[in-house]
């Protein structure tokens, strides 16, 4: 959810609040994949879940069988043993490949924040440069000023 400031003064704070607004963005977006991946991990659980139990039914069946029926089934399950490790190895791929990604945007977000309260500092900094060369300024005026006044006053 963004909100929407009516721009300031200063087009410096003007910037960095977008700059802020856009780093939630991007917060929000990297959280959202986050849920996803969980989403993802969760149903990998109930699917390993719902297959070792039906794992287990299949090798009850098996051990009452006869032999031949043994062979047979064992050899069925060994086949799908092998696909369901496949596809664990490719889901563990695309959780692996996901969490770099993140991770990487992660890296990303921090840089950036860290050159953005660089930039705020450096902005403070001169600020207050700025604001103390003008009190100087305005002291000097007020001194000019206060001298030709007792100057027309006195003379």
């Amino acid at each position: 959810m963004t909100t929407t400031t009516p721009p300031s003064d200063n087009p410096r704070l003007d910037r960095v609040e977008q700059i802020l607004a856009s780093l939630a963005e991007r917060q929000d977006r990297t959280q959202h994949q986050l849920d996803q991946l969980e989403g993802t991990v969760e149903q990998l659980g109930e699917k390993i879940d719902r297959i070792t139990s039906e794992l287990g039914e299949k090798i009850d069946r098996i051990t009452s069988e006869l032999g031949e029926k043994i062979d047979r089934i064992t050899s069925e399950l060994g086949e799908k043993i092998d696909q369901l490790a496949d596809e664990l190895d490719q889901e563990a791929e695309h959780v692996g490949a996901t969490f770099h990604q993140i991770e990487q945007r992660q890296n990303q977000t921090d840089r950036q924040i860290a050159q953005l309260v660089e930039r705020m500092d450096a902005s403070i900094a001169q600020a207050e440069r700025d604001r103390v060369q003008f009190q100087g300024v305005i002291e000097r005026l007020l001194l000019v000023l206060t001298q030709q006044m007792n100057g027309s006053n006195g003379g």
